[in-house]
């Protein structure tokens, strides 16, 4: 996908990685755009699972998983049970929709897609 067989890339992106995030000289921005895609209207409940949170996206539930651990600072799920299952808030899966839309429709990276919460 990146380096030789991507030629976008070596135009635009230095060749070092830091800890898998594509860099430019003035900083970490965007790489490759994902079409965007219609996603499903989130129905008003208080708490959601990670399953509910992954249709809803349009992802697997591994990936909303990772963004938790990532963005913890911005989505902060709700341990509930003896099972430890996770539950999320409609304004976690809110914000998780535009974390996944910085990251697959435009194409930012991780450090920037955080960049960008911060910011905003």
């Amino acid at each position: 996908m990146f380096g030789k067989d991507c030629k976008d890339c070596n135009k635009h992106f230095d060749k070092d990685k830091m800890a898998g995030i594509f860099k430019r000289s003035e900083g970490v921005v965007k790489k490759h755009k994902i079409k965007p895609q219609v996603l499903p209207v989130i129905p008003k409940k208080r708490f959601f699972k990670t399953g509910e949170v992954a249709k809803l996206c349009k992802v697997e539930p591994h990936v909303i998983r990772y963004w938790g651990k990532l963005f913890s600072k911005f989505v902060k799920p709700i341990v509930k049970s003896k099972m430890e299952m996770k539950y999320y808030r409609y304004e976690d899966v809110k914000i998780l929709r535009k974390i996944r839309k910085l990251l697959y429709a435009d194409g930012f990276t991780i450090r920037g897609a955080i960049m960008q919460l911060t910011e905003s």
